[in-house]
């Protein structure tokens, strides 16, 4: 069956705690039944177009391979990105880096059972590989270095530090950098958790220039370019182990008082969903399809006072465009706390999650430490925009609100009747 509305970004996520933390981010805006698969149209903040993304609910390649063709058939995706957690090889990464993949090293790929010459059971592997294409390699590579990407590139490691896990065991807080890094490179991607220091050399001295191991690439990368059409990859990995026999603890360690385990490994989830999210819609730009990111000469333009105080010829004030959309807006008649209920509401649709709140905030500069992100989004949002104003900080939460969600009468209206 083919959908009736084609995506241009097609988001496979292994595992459902992978999803519960990319929602955060990116609010699911509804779910679409496929022949009995279920696909969740996702609308991340600064993009004017959603994305479709899918569950896979287990690990593997075939069962992603599967999955990656389906989302290319149905959807017409341009490219698919798979974004998750990972072992690292590379003795240069830690954890909390994002490694991409330049080529996915299927290593289980025509392997032979033999016996060694001392009798010993053996498996011989041959090995396939896929390389992503030119345009992905060059647009990652250059993610750092480029004038217009720069910024976008340190917000990550910012945003992500201001996350890091404080972990009390000194050996393991050690292995977490003070920013991460991304690094590009091959990928091992099989069917085999990898948790033992024999695997990880046996490994790279197959293919000393691995950086990671995974389970779900391969799929990706073969239903991607093995078609009369070919599509681009990408494989974005946070690495939350070291492939190695700590493997088990690191994914019980907790943060300095908690008793929740897993905080490495969402801390890694963290640093490569919000990379990929950032890198995406440099990468659309670049293929020369309608851009999902305004330019900067395209940027948010809003009244001044004065020019709000004067109503245009209609009862309504003259158009505000924002980036590429046009909103036609009329002023409210409503009193403040009617416009402030309608904020609020709007808020906590947009940024429900834990994360995405303490995102905005962040970028604001509002200082929220005095109220709890855990309360119900209504609730923390009432508090914050109070903070907001109590610190001068409400107009430029207020901009990247609007920067996130072009057009939305509720932002546009408060930008107004701020004076923003």
């Amino acid at each position: 069956m083919q959908a009736s509305q084609r995506y241009r970004i097609g988001l496979l996520v292994p595992l459902h705690e992978e999803y519960q933390y990319l929602t955060e981010l990116a609010p699911a805006i509804k779910t679409i039944n496929a022949d009995g698969d279920f696909y969740y149209q996702l609308m991340p903040p600064g993009y004017t177009e959603p994305i479709i993304a899918q569950v896979l609910e287990d690990m593997g390649e075939l069962r992603a391979a599967v999955a990656a063709d389906r989302l290319i058939t149905r959807f017409g995706v341009e490219i698919v990105a798979l974004v998750g957690i990972a072992g690292g090889l590379d003795r240069d990464l830690l954890i909390g880096d994002v490694v991409v993949a330049s080529e996915i090293d299927h290593y289980q790929y025509s392997a032979k059972a033999s016996a060694s010459p001392d009798g010993s059971p053996s498996i011989q592997q041959a090995g396939k590989h896929w390389r992503a294409s030119h345009t992905v390699l060059e647009i990652v590579r250059s993610f750092s270095l480029r004038p217009e990407t720069r910024a976008t590139y340190d917000a990550w490691r910012d945003l992500t530090r201001s996350r890091r896990p404080t972990i009390d065991d000194m050996k393991t807080a050690a292995l977490i950098r003070d920013r991460p890094i991304d690094a590009v490179g091959s990928i091992a991607s099989g069917d085999v958790v990898g948790a033992a220091a024999w695997f990880r050399d046996a490994l790279l001295r197959r293919n000393r220039k691995l950086l990671a191991i995974e389970m779900e690439g391969a799929g990706v990368a073969a239903a991607a370019v093995e078609r009369s059409d070919p599509k681009h990859f990408i494989v974005a990995r946070g690495l939350s182990d070291l492939a190695d026999e700590r493997k088990a603890d690191f994914d019980r360690t907790s943060e300095a008082g908690s008793a929740v385990a897993g905080a490495l490994r969402q801390y890694a989830l963290l640093s490569a969903v919000e990379y990929l999210l950032r890198l995406l819609p440099i990468l659309l730009q670049s293929l020369e399809a309608p851009k999902l990111m305004p330019p900067e000469s395209a940027a948010v333009s809003y009244p001044s006072p004065r020019e709000v105080s004067q109503p245009s010829e209609a009862s309504g004030i003259k158009s505000v465009r924002l980036s590429v959309h046009e909103v036609e807006h009329f002023p409210t008649t409503h009193g403040d706390r009617t416009l402030e209920r309608n904020l609020e509401l709007e808020l906590s649709i947009r940024y429900h999650g834990v994360t995405s709140i303490e995102r905005l905030l962040h970028y604001a500069d509002v200082q929220w430490q005095s109220i709890s992100l855990n309360d119900s989004p209504r609730n923390v949002w009432f508090k914050a925009l109070q903070l907001a104003k109590d610190q001068g900080k409400l107009c430029e939460l207020l901009r990247l609100a609007a920067e996130d969600y072009p057009g939305t009468p509720a932002f546009v209206d408060a930008l107004l009747r701020y004076g923003c």
